[in-house]
């Protein structure tokens, strides 16, 4: 299943804090206190979806600011267009059950997150404006990925990415989904799911919706404590760790277009791949192995895990297309 989510104005760049979708507000002490067994969903394919596609739709609202910075913000997200364009695509796409709201606010928090009380996305001003400060701490590693990334760019890319992952959520409560893993890694595949779903066949690294995905593992990958400093809540979180949800997203982003992505992803890997095709007797088996071992550090991702990406992204890829063709579309359709 293809989408069409993003026109040029929505191909922005992204570099994704991973402190994002931590939790909905904090609730009373008292339900802290309780704890009952979970009680099992009923999965009843389709059960839940919409009569038609479109009939309902994701919604999306700026709340005013009095603070100066975030109206800053506010008005860059809001004139953009991006989302509201996003929002629209998906709401054609899928067969939402009721009107799910977005809504853009000042939130006291850096945070963004799904309300499975009120099905409403709240989106803080105060993470849009953590993504346009975090733009100065960009690396030499990643710079040759995005050169055409500013502060604009990263701040509404980051945001963009962020409001896929919590729409993710949204879908597996709006819908009942089957899932076997971290809720929270199952919905970054979401959005992944969607960027490269977005792209268009043999469209230039710059242009494509799926990089947007490269600049968020980079900011999971940068901003995680060492482990010898990481207290134990850090380790008991619903997140995977930092470094492993930004290994995750490289790998499914490289293996849905290996061709597109492997010299940005893995440059050390393509490299020798390059130099033993043109000399075939070059290297002997070991040889092979010990060269690229030797070049592994220039690749974003060890190239053992590289070799595996192409399949995993299959898996998911046909994953999601039986889930939305499952439970989010009409039999109808």
């Amino acid at each position: 299943m293809k989408f069409a989510c993003f026109g040029a104005a929505g191909l922005m760049a992204l570099a994704l804090n991973p402190a994002f979708a931590q939790a909905e507000p904090s609730q009373t002490n008292q339900d802290f206190m309780v704890l009952e067994a979970g009680v099992p969903a009923d999965l009843l394919p389709g059960a839940a979806v919409g009569d038609e596609l479109g009939e309902y739709r994701f919604t999306v609202e700026f709340a005013p600011t009095q603070n100066n910075e975030f109206a800053l913000i506010k008005n860059m997200l809001q004139r953009s267009g991006v989302f509201s364009d996003v929002l629209d695509e998906l709401s054609d796409q899928i067969a939402l059950p009721e009107n799910v709201p977005v809504i853009f606010q000042e939130c006291g928090n850096a945070n963004a997150y799904w309300s499975r009380d009120d099905h409403t996305v709240t989106m803080c001003y105060e993470l849009a404006a953590q993504f346009f400060d975090d733009y100065s701490m960009l690396d030499n590693k990643f710079a040759p990925i995005f050169p055409w990334a500013d502060h604009r760019q990263v701040t509404i890319g980051s945001t963009l990415f962020v409001l896929l992952h919590e729409i993710g959520h949204g879908m597996v409560t709006l819908f009942d989904l089957p899932i076997t893993g971290r809720e929270e890694d199952v919905v970054d595949q979401f959005a992944i799911f969607i960027l490269t779903n977005s792209d268009e066949e043999d469209q230039a690294l710059a242009e494509r919706p799926s990089r947007l995905a490269l600049l968020a593992s980079y900011g999971m990958m940068r901003t995680e404590l060492p482990m010898e400093r990481a207290p134990r809540h850090y380790w008991g979180d619903e997140h995977s760790l930092a470094k492993q949800r930004g290994m995750d997203m490289l790998c499914l982003v490289f293996g849905s277009d290996p061709d597109a992505y492997a010299l940005p992803v893995i440059p050390g890997f393509s490299m020798i791949a390059d130099y033993a095709e043109q000399n075939p007797d070059a290297f002997t088996s070991p040889a092979l192995i010990e060269a690229l071992n030797r070049t592994d550090d220039f690749n974003l991702i060890p190239w053992m895990r590289a070799q595996q990406c192409p399949m995993a992204y299959a898996k998911y890829e046909a994953s999601w297309d039986y889930l939305i063709e499952t439970f989010m579309t009409p039999k109808s359709n």
